[in-house]
């Protein structure tokens, strides 16, 4: 099982620092407001997926527009995005 942002971490010259790159999978996001589950596929990183859905960033018209206080419940990670879209 990997760390659902594959997260590795590398030493040189004694100083470790990190290195976080996307990763496709399904997530399912909730928001207190509505009471209501959303579930979507991503083939960025699901942190910032979730502050585009906070901000409206989709279209106003959106479902996930209607809250901006969505916090992700599950990310289940995929091989590929159209993996993702099937697992969806």
């Amino acid at each position: 099982w990997a760390h659902p942002l594959k997260r590795r971490t590398y030493e040189i010259n004694r100083k470790s620092f990190f290195i976080s790159y996307p990763m496709c999978g399904c997530y399912i996001i909730f928001s207190k407001n509505l009471n209501r589950f959303y579930i979507g596929a991503t083939q960025d990183d699901v942190s910032v997926r979730i502050e585009h859905h906070n901000q409206a960033m989709y279209g106003q018209n959106r479902f996930t527009a209607s809250a901006n206080d969505w916090e992700l419940i599950l990310f289940i990670p995929a091989n590929d995005y159209p993996h993702a879209i099937y697992v969806k």
